[in-house]
């Protein structure tokens, strides 16, 4: 059963995931199936006076670039193909914000062309080299992409030294446009077929009295031509330069290419077969998908998310079943959205233009492992009203006070805004499916019971279609609002009981 990330509701299907088509976004993530011509404003502002802009050379190179990349391509096996063009539009956003921002300068230096020139012939090379590195067997030799390299020799039995360098330069001097971060560790593979160890990052001279650190976890696996590479905490917001003591550290997750081929040493190749999901791989419909078939480990959780919707169906009646067929198309919907605001996160004070890739490689394993303890601990015997529910926007807790009183804490997130929620903090008494709030406001937070889920603050809804006024003043009428940003959104939701368990918990 095809379980694509994107997903657009059609009418009359059966209810499985297989009936939902994938829809396709019109914005940049479609340049990185079809990579645009590499072009560059330099040339075309002040630039233009320089000798590399006069006699042609630096659109040369440009053409240059777009010619290893297709060439890299055809030899490029077709599961890598999506992957390698996806490493060519983010190459192409880093050098094209650096040239852009260098343009906007009152005067363009010399150097700033010269720098230019000499990342594009870097990155020509390269995809040379790539185009010679299909086919290598094991993980012994240097890998590269876009933001950096990996070394990898052998260290004894089914051990691997490990030296990470990431550079990627978005133009100015600051720290946040200069993602540059060196690290190192000893790799061991383990029985997941992963190789993992401590990173200890290298130290600058003044820094040699300092302890090293050895905190951060370094984890890398074989994904069909590829190289996976996951460096540091997947907690949410996590800022994995602190573990590693350098800046970039959040760009060494990522997937690598072979450089040419090298010979496995020693018979120790660490090989490991390619995890599929439950979709196409050559055809990825959204950035998300590009994430999930570059990674083993959400590669499997997109397969155990789908194992565990087929065998929850059966035991739902048919009312529950559509309201979780809706949940799981809302869900599936979300999940490219929040994967590339998590790429580049405004939403944090983070630089948007910056890829931080494992900041929205832990978001999307994230979003995974919550569905999958809502789906594998769906506890659809459940009466009444305590215990954890889930939905794809909101989650509740619901616990028994001594006295009989039933207390509600939670909230509802929504994309794009992750500071404009609402929050759920209430009391009541059980009256059948229905909560009777303490609350005697005339917009209370309510609870009911409806089928196999319990709606929260149902009525608003339509509260907060009234609530602000066309002239954006606060309707005296219409209730007081349960959301952070805007009295006119609602807090209503629909939600899902779900065992708890370690697994699904968020940082949210």
């Amino acid at each position: 059963m095809m379980f694509p990330s994107r997903l657009c509701l059609i009418a009359a299907v059966p209810l499985l995931l297989a009936a939902l088509a994938p829809c396709r976004g019109d914005d940049d993530v479609d340049s990185a199936k079809d990579p645009k011509p590499t072009a560059y404003a330099l040339c075309g502002r002040d630039g233009a006076r320089l000798p590399a802009c006069k006699d042609g050379s630096f659109d040369r190179l440009g053409r240059e670039v777009d010619a290893a990349v297709k060439a890299a391509l055809a030899k490029a096996p077709p599961i890598a193909v999506p992957i390698l063009k996806r490493d060519q539009f983010w190459f192409r956003k880093m050098i094209g914000s650096a040239v852009d921002d260098a343009a906007d300068q009152s005067k363009i230096q010399n150097r700033t062309l010269d720098d230019a020139v000499a990342t594009l012939h870097r990155r020509i090379d390269m995809l040379h080299a790539i185009a010679q590195g299909f086919g290598r067997a094991g993980v012994t030799g240097r890998w590269a992409n876009a933001f950096g390299t990996v070394d990898i020799t052998p260290a004894g039995p089914d051990a691997f030294n490990v030296v990470l360098s990431g550079k990627a330069s978005y133009g100015g001097s600051a720290d946040y446009l200069q993602q540059i971060c060196k690290a190192n560790a000893v790799v061991r593979l383990g029985a997941d077929g992963w190789l993992s160890g401590n990173v200890a990052a290298n130290r600058d001279t003044a820094d040699a009295q300092k302890p090293a650190l050895e905190t951060a976890l370094l984890k890398m696996r074989r994904q069909g031509d590829s190289l996976r590479v996951l460096a540091g905490d997947e907690v949410l917001n996590k800022d994995n330069d602190t573990d590693f003591d350098c800046h970039g550290a959040n760009q060494l997750t990522a997937n690598y290419f072979a450089i040419e081929s090298a010979p496995a040493a020693n018979g120790r190749s660490a090989a490991a077969p390619f995890v599929a999901p439950t979709f196409d791989c050559t055809h990825p419909a959204t950035e998300s998908d590009e994430e999930i078939c570059a990674d083993p480990g959400l590669a499997a959780n997109d397969v155990r998310i789908n194992k565990a919707w087929k065998r929850l169906l059966p035991r739902l009646d048919a009312v529950t079943r559509r309201l979780l067929t809706d949940d799981q198309r809302a869900w599936a919907k979300s999940q490219p959205e929040r994967y590339t605001s998590t790429l580049h996160p405004a939403w944090a004070k983070q630089t948007s233009f910056v890829h931080w890739t494992a900041l929205a490689r832990g978001n999307l394993a994230q979003l995974q492992r919550e569905r999958i303890v809502m789906l594998e601990g769906y506890d659809e015997k459940r009466r009444g009203f305590e215990g954890e529910w889930w939905g794809y926007n909101a989650t509740l807790s619901v616990t028994r006070e001594k006295n009989g009183k039933l207390t509600a804490d939670g909230n509802k997130w929504f994309e794009g805004d992750y500071k404009g929620g609402c929050d759920y903090e209430f009391k009541g008494s059980a009256d059948g499916d229905v909560l009777r709030p303490d609350d005697k406001s005339k917009n209370p937070d309510t609870m009911e019971r409806d089928h196999g889920s319990l709606v929260v603050n149902r009525a608003d809804d339509e509260w907060a279609k009234r609530r602000v006024n066309s002239d954006d003043k606060l309707h005296a009428e219409a209730g007081e609002g349960k959301c952070k940003r805007s009295q006119a959104v609602s807090s209503t939701a629909r939600l899902f009981p779900v065992r708890r368990s370690p697994l699904g918990n968020s940082d949210r």
